[in-house]
């Protein structure tokens, strides 16, 4: 395991590579691992294919364990967002439905109510504010198209108590 001025040399393959090519350890972070991340690639396809049952249930498993971590990941790769972030919108809504102004009630598979969605632009990705699943789900079913819930709100208020 040589070093040489931010190259490594891979210990399975034997290549010196830049240190880039090398994942971190997830115990400490700091440190590469002894070998690049093609190898690794491939050795985690030959392991997973050798028993994919096996594989998807210790998945599932860290998942189940480590929901913080898996909420981390998703934010920062969907959205660009920290927890942080996420903690802060949440609070600056009193943790309410941007939309409905209600408390999150849909419970996931675990049987915990879940966190607000990230409601953000489909076009652009920016971020807009954090909404309950209903309407997260009322807004993509809409094609987050305006005329149609205005529409739709016109509708309901034409037909409110059962009549025109």
């Amino acid at each position: 395991m040589r070093t040489l001025l931010n190259k490594k040399m891979c210990t399975k393959c034997k290549k010196v590579l830049p240190l880039a090519r090398f994942s971190l350890r997830k115990k400490g972070g700091t440190k590469p691992l002894s070998h690049c991340k093609t190898c690794k690639q491939t050795y985690d396809r030959q392991r997973y294919s050798g028993n994919p049952k096996r594989e998807i249930a210790k998945t599932a498993k860290w998942r189940m364990e480590n929901p913080e971590r898996v909420k981390t990941a998703k934010l920062k790769r969907d959205f660009g967002l920290t927890l942080d972030d996420y903690k802060s919108m949440a609070k600056a809504q009193g943790n309410r439905c941007a939309i409905c102004r209600q408390r999150e009630t849909v419970r996931g598979k675990s049987g915990r109510i879940k966190d607000l969605c990230v409601d953000h632009d489909h076009k652009t990705g920016q971020v807009r504010g954090l909404l309950c699943s209903r309407c997260n789900r009322t807004l993509g079913l809409c094609d987050d198209n305006y005329q149609i819930l205005k529409r739709g709100g016109e509708y309901l208020k034409k037909w409110k108590g059962g009549r025109k």
